[in-house]
């Protein structure tokens, strides 16, 4: 974790003040039946605008409670239920979590809207109570539409369910040919050879890209009625969008039909066992309450690469998974809600098995910059955890819901962290006559030779905090005068031939341990840090500035 590191050597050679780093307290795993999965016939259970299962719109910040055990093809025995979550006329940006009724709600989610009069669904695997039932809560008021596609129930051993985890694998892309698929059509999709005729079910991520029309597509199993769901949603023309999706295959094959039609990507992540394979325990599900395993807004465990630091665009990180949150050594694969936070711009994210080649698809793919998107994953893990790649730069939060029994893939291969590249900047601060180059680094030596900006903060330009610190009376004091900046001066940044103005909105005089919590990922943002009072180390001066051109 260098990066706590070296800030914390830093807060020593201002303050005197180290920061404890405490070691990873033990976790116990949770008490949970094996399960394996029964596929059905996708079957809509709960649809808010007609009053579906859940009787009315869900309020902001209201939790409501679903019984979908015992209902329709969903027996009471269930353990788990495999879930397309959809949010449509959306108030606001918020988000929807679902996790077992009786539990403490977890600080997790499981769909996103960035606006209102959103509609945007997602994949979700999750626990059921004791009588079978879900709660439902929304942070803005939103209708909620919840489609079944199967349920796992416990076995000890089992022939069918089982999942057989893989390297995604490219079955289909219709821009392959030039051929998208035309609007109110469909294609039938083989999955053949990475899924056996045997198999009873499929996992896919299954990208609408180069949309021609708002609208939605459905995926079932070939040679059986289109079904009344529905699994992506595109809400205008060009759009790339994906979901994961369950679903049950006949003979290794889907269908997939699209109303606004255009391109389809169909990647396979793996399958179910059918009836065919032998008994065993490998691959059944192990359910548990949602619990974040990532995520880089903040420091400490949940930030593999530590103190707020946003994963660059082409950066590949990866997070321990076994033997945390619950989640034993035996795992081969786990259930992850994969969401992308405040990118910069388009682009996508792929998850993987620590420590193996990093394959040629996607999991989740991000179109606009600010946005915030989710998507279901099925992941096999290493020794090692589980890898991320980012296109684009954006901040990453993984929420795992079960696991799957069997082995990790076992990896010698070295981890080496992301190289954080040097950013080439001059700063201008015409109200206190302050003109200078930016250094960039980590430590004391680079921050003797002028302002620096602190290499682990973002960009000039970039969502999220960019953190320039600077002596006030030593080596020149070039932040002397910080003090008497108010509120509307500007800070003016060149960088890549492109000039960024901030303008200061605050000037606060915090402890030097709470400079890290002031980071803010949701805007651009710059924030000036020197040591307060003149003349002293015992605390800091932090101006804030936003980015407005």
């Amino acid at each position: 974790m260098r990066a706590a590191k070296i800030w914390t050597m830093l807060t020593l050679l201002f303050s005197g003040t180290a920061v404890m780093v405490s070691a990873r307290s033990a976790e116990a795993a949770p008490v949970a039946a094996p399960s394996r999965l029964v596929s059905v016939v996708p079957q809509r259970v709960a649809d808010t605008r007609s009053a579906l299962g859940l009787t009315s719109i869900l309020q902001g910040g209201s939790t409501s409670r679903l019984v979908i055990g015992g209902r329709g093809s969903v027996p009471a025995s269930a353990t788990s239920v495999v879930v397309n979550l959809t949010v449509t006329q959306t108030t606001a940006p918020g988000f929807v979590t679902v996790w077992p009724a009786g539990s403490q709600k977890p600080v997790a989610s499981n769909v996103n809207a960035d606006r209102a009069q959103q509609t945007i669904a997602n994949l979700a695997t999750v626990r059921l109570s004791a009588d079978g039932a879900i709660n439902v809560y929304a942070s803005a008021a939103t209708h909620v539409i919840i489609d079944v596609f199967g349920y796992y129930e416990p076995a000890t051993r089992s022939t069918s369910g089982r999942l057989v985890a893989m390297a995604p694998t490219r079955v289909l892309d219709t821009r392959t040919a030039n051929r998208p698929v035309a609007p109110a059509a469909g294609i039938k999709v083989s999955l053949a050879p990475a899924v056996p005729a045997s198999a009873q079910a499929a996992v896919l991520n299954v990208t609408i890209t180069d949309a021609s029309g708002p609208g939605f597509a459905t995926v079932w199993s070939a040679q059986t009625p289109q079904p009344a769901t529905s699994n992506v949603n595109v809400e205008r023309t060009g759009q790339t969008i994906a979901n994961q999706v369950v679903v049950p295959v006949s003979n290794a094959a889907v269908e997939v039909f699209s109303q606004g039609g255009g391109h389809v990507i169909v990647d396979v992540l793996g399958y179910f066992t059918g009836q065919s394979a032998p008994a065993s325990t490998v691959g059944l599900f192990q359910p548990v309450d949602p619990v974040r395993i990532l995520d880089t807004r903040q420091a400490g465990e949940l930030n593999p690469i530590e103190d707020y630091l946003k994963p660059r665009s082409e950066w590949t990180i990866e997070t321990p998974i076994l033997g945390r949150k619950g989640i034993p050594y035996s795992a081969t694969a786990v259930a992850m809600n994969l969401t992308a936070v405040y990118a910069e711009g388009s682009g996508f994210v792929t998850a993987w098995a620590a420590g193996t080649p990093r394959p040629a698809s996607s999991n989740l793919n991000t179109t606009a910059r600010k946005q915030v998107i989710a998507n279901h994953a099925v992941v096999p893990v290493s020794n090692r955890g589980v890898s991320f790649y980012t296109s684009e730069t954006t901040h990453l939060i993984a929420d795992i819901s079960g696991y799957y029994l069997g082995a990790p893939v076992i990896t010698s291969v070295p981890y080496a962290l992301p190289v954080v590249e040097a950013v080439q900047a001059h700063m201008s601060i015409p109200g206190i006559g302050l003109a200078v180059s930016l250094g960039d680094g980590l430590d004391d030596v680079t921050l003797d030779e002028g302002p620096m900006r602190w290499s682990y903060s973002v960009g000039p330009g970039e969502l999220g905090t960019m953190r320039i610190l600077g002596h006030r009376t030593s080596h020149g004091g070039p932040f002397g005068a910080i003090g008497e900046l108010g509120a509307g001066s500007e800070i003016v940044v060149t960088s890549g031939g492109r000039r960024f103005v901030y303008v200061v909105t605050e000037r606060r005089i915090v402890d030097p341990d709470d400079v890290l919590a002031l980071e803010d990922p949701s805007t651009a943002n710059l924030q000036l840090v020197a040591c307060h009072p003149i003349g002293s180390v015992t605390q800091r001066m932090v101006v804030f500035a936003s980015l407005v051109e």
